[in-house]
């Protein structure tokens, strides 16, 4: 009996023990599960996010490419596909640029070369005529519309600026319509002749290469002698006014930058004769016009020239004479001209031609290539001096404590200047310093507006200055700083009731103007410093 108790005691634990044991497997199972549903949830995650975007993509395609209301079909359609040697003649009418461009092919042995009618051979710039002869021969579209008469104007169909004629060596011809661009350089519309029902959106290197101008398709001169190796350049206008640019040295640094030096002396504001010298990389001769100027000048108008320019290189040598005379006849926009190296001659020369547009790339405005500034002297430099306004004579004056580090030596600033600490009074009256230094760069920074004669006739003087300075200027080749003491002084005289004239040592035939209200405001902050009320901000 106690036997049998025993060995269902046993059997009850060994139960208990089997069903903690599954219960363990059943729990590790269930965390198991739930960590692979878990896996299984971020893949689906993924999965789905990533169809929904594929999704996405195709919707926003189908929305900008796909059926909409312009009739565009996405099936590539070639419109032709021959062999370039089968073309004998393209005619281009471009009514934008107001020229027609007739080109003959010839075989030159194996070799497809153009020729273009009124030009010599070795004028023409085969490589960019090859570029039209490709799409003449292979043209595929983009997308295929239905022709809507209503929608002509709007792809620029109805009146279109280019018109290409294809002529085949059997005399087959085909004329070709250049539309509006499409999209942001995607394309462009395009018709065919003999095709009523479709209008098709062709590659947009189309519009390029068969809009090229006449001055595209010839090996023109260019002014690249002048880009490349300038340190002079001068451009004399209609009235022989030059304006002309140097790359010289400083006169107290000895490093060199560009001046004007016609019609006045001044620096350059090195942002504006950057862009002129983009100006004249980008300028471009329109056309080929005859092989010799001869001995009449006059017939193309160089004896009294639209414009010239001259540049010379470091060692004063001519690089390009370029001359522009008159109005080709009958044009409102195009003049003859003739570009010179230093062994040209004038006579033997070849005449081109050249649009109004790009003249004004080569135009110089003294005016805009110098520095805005008449005057701008550093005010660590300053030492002292005098400003009269109004007849009236204030003395400045400065009490400068020099700077020592740890060791006694004196301290210097970036620019060499020694470090101070500067005190500035204006007859005898202490100013605060910030107030005086915004008073400062007002009274130098007087922004010039315009440009007149030397000669031109003087008013009262209205403003006068003159400043004693102090500056560092150091030796290229030894590295030493030298300080330098020189006075700046220059006088503003009122020529209308606008505008004055500021006369300096400087000038030469001409003078830069500002607006006497600067002038104005240059006396009002003079008052407020004087009364400790200066604006500084």
């Amino acid at each position: 009996m106690e036997d049998n108790k025993n060995h269902s005691e046993q059997e009850l634990i060994q139960n208990e023990q089997e069903e903690d044991a599954l219960r363990d497997e059943l729990l590790s199972v269930e965390k198991n599960d739930t960590k692979i549903k878990h896996i299984s949830k971020k893949r689906s995650l993924i999965i789905v996010s990533v169809a929904i975007l594929l999704i996405a993509a195709l919707i926003a395609g189908f929305v900008l490419f796909g059926n909409n209301d312009s009739g565009e079909d996405e099936n590539v359609k070639t419109l032709y596909e021959l062999e370039q040697t089968s073309i004998s003649s393209i005619e281009i009418k471009n009514q934008k640029n107001n020229e027609v461009i007739k080109l003959t092919s010839f075989m030159n042995g194996s070799t497809q070369e153009w020729n273009l009618e009124g030009y010599k051979y070795d004028l023409v710039n085969q490589t960019n005529v090859s570029k039209i002869a490709q799409f003449c021969a292979n043209l595929e579209t983009k997308f295929v519309l239905d022709a809507n008469e209503d929608k002509m104007a709007e792809y620029g169909l109805k009146n279109p600026d280019v018109t290409v004629t294809v002529t085949l060596s059997d005399g087959t011809k085909r004329e070709i319509y250049l539309g509006s661009e499409y999209g942001s350089s995607e394309g462009v519309y395009l018709a065919l002749k003999d095709v009523k029902e479709e209008i098709y959106i062709v590659n947009d290197f189309v519009r390029i290469y068969f809009s090229y101008a006449l001055s595209d398709l010839l090996n023109l001169p260019s002014l690249s002698r002048t880009t490349t190796g300038a340190m002079t350049i001068s451009v004399l206008d209609e009235n022989r006014s030059a304006t002309t640019l140097s790359y010289v040295p400083h006169h107290l640094y000895g490093t060199e930058a560009w001046y004007l030096i016609e019609p006045t002396v001044s620096q350059t504001e090195s942002e504006a004769v950057d862009g002129y010298f983009e100006n004249i990389s980008n300028f471009t001769l329109n056309a080929y016009y005859a092989d010799a100027v001869g001995k009449d000048v006059s017939l193309y108008g160089f004896d009294k020239p639209t414009l010239e320019m001259q540049s010379y290189d470091v060692e004063s040598v001519l690089l390009d004479h370029f001359v522009v005379g008159k109005l080709v006849e009958g044009s409102e926009d195009t003049y003859y001209c003739i570009l010179l190296g230093k062994d040209d001659k004038f006579e033997d020369a070849p005449v081109y031609t050249v649009k109004k547009d790009q003249l004004a790339l080569l135009k110089a405005n003294p005016v805009t290539l110098a520095s805005p500034y008449l005057v701008a002297l550093n005010i660590n430099w300053l030492r002292g001096g005098k400003l009269v306004l109004d007849g009236k004579t204030y003395e400045i004056t400065i009490d400068r404590k020099l700077q020592y580090d740890d060791e006694g030596k004196i301290l210097y600033l970036e620019d060499g200047t020694e470090n101070t600490k500067n005190t500035y009074y204006i007859n005898g009256i202490k100013l605060d310093e910030l107030q005086f230094k915004t008073f400062y760069s007002r009274m130098l920074f007087l922004y010039i507006e315009g440009i007149v004669p030397k000669d031109t006739p003087r008013g009262e003087e209205i403003f006068a200055y003159s400043l004693d300075v102090v500056i560092p200027v150091t030796d290229n080749e030894t590295g030493v700083t030298e300080n330098k003491e020189l006075t700046y002084s220059g006088t503003y005289y009122k020529i209308s009731e606008t505008h004055a004239v500021l006369e300096h040592n400087q000038a030469e035939n001409a003078v830069f103007t500002v607006r006497c209200r600067s002038i104005e405001t240059v006396k009002e902050a003079l008052g407020l410093l004087l009364e400790g009320r200066m604006p500084t901000a």
